[in-house]
């Protein structure tokens, strides 16, 4: 499936998918969670689709990268074709 798919660092992403639960009707496809926070979550309504977890410094631990705070992920149908 080809588009665009937002992603979006939160300092507590747990509430934030609440939120878009209860107030846009988001469906939530998969939450990973590590030490408590959510790592990783992948929602959608309709065709909207994103992405989110926790970022800043709840997420971080020593010698770690920072994590992306946002971002956009492109799919396209053939790579090849594309590059």
């Amino acid at each position: 499936m080809a588009g665009f798919t937002p992603y979006f660092g939160y300092r507590d992403a747990k509430a934030t998918i609440s939120f878009l639960e209860q107030a846009f009707g988001f469906e939530t496809l998969v939450a990973y969670e590590h030490e408590g926070q959510v790592v990783h979550a992948e929602m959608k309504s309709g065709d909207a689709f994103l992405m989110l977890g926790t970022g800043g410094d709840k997420q971080r631990r020593e010698g770690d990268l920072p994590p992306a705070e946002r971002g956009v992920y492109l799919a396209v149908e053939d790579v090849d074709a594309h590059f």
